[in-house]
């Protein structure tokens, strides 16, 4: 029996739905987990017991545990946009109630010390040129993570808005000491 177009169309949607909702299932059950066991401890088939899924599913769209991670982390990253803002003010604090807002996740991911994970997927947005990288924005990229994950660290002290005052004003300390350096280079 041979399908129509719009049939091959409706299965196509079917299965890429029912992919995604498998992945949604296999990374809930590591978030899970996590919430309650140290991330070193959690097995493969412990997920796939948690999840829910046959053995084959999870492994037909993860490897292995630190790939599930990975997506975990770029779902959860997909809606930061660091540059959103006009000012330098607003990116900051736009960053720092981003985190608050993702406080658990990013606490489990500390736990985990799957930081660097967090480090690669927002330099996978950096094109890598050999004749001209982009030097600034890789410096950007990695100071707004790591005090991210040092804020997170520290249990994210204060408010979104105290947090991004200090760091706007630590960039005029900077900048003071900075400019005249420039100036004489």
């Amino acid at each position: 029996m041979q399908l129509t177009e719009k049939q091959s169309e409706t299965l196509k949607q079917n299965n890429i739905e029912s992919n995604h909702i498998t992945r949604e299932a296999i990374c809930g059950a590591l978030y899970q987990l996590m919430e309650k066991n140290a991330y070193e401890e959690i097995t493969m088939t412990d997920i796939i017991r948690r999840s829910g899924v046959s053995r084959s599913a999870v492994y037909r769209n993860f490897k292995t545990k630190e790939e599930i991670i990975r997506e975990i982390i770029s779902n959860l990253l997909k809606k930061l946009d660091l540059y959103q803002y006009t000012t330098l003010f607003e990116n900051w604090r736009f960053g720092f109630d981003y985190f608050l807002s993702n406080k658990k996740s990013l606490d489990l991911i500390v736990k985990a010390h799957m930081e660097h994970i967090l480090f690669d997927k927002v330099n996978e947005s950096l094109r890598y040129q050999k004749d001209a990288p982009d030097l600034v924005s890789a410096m950007n990229y990695g100071l707004v993570m790591n005090v991210m994950i040092y804020w997170t660290k520290c249990g994210m002290p204060g408010t979104a808005e105290e947090a991004a005052m200090r760091i706007v004003s630590s960039y005029k300390e900077i900048s003071e000491y900075v400019i005249p350096q420039i100036s004489n280079f």
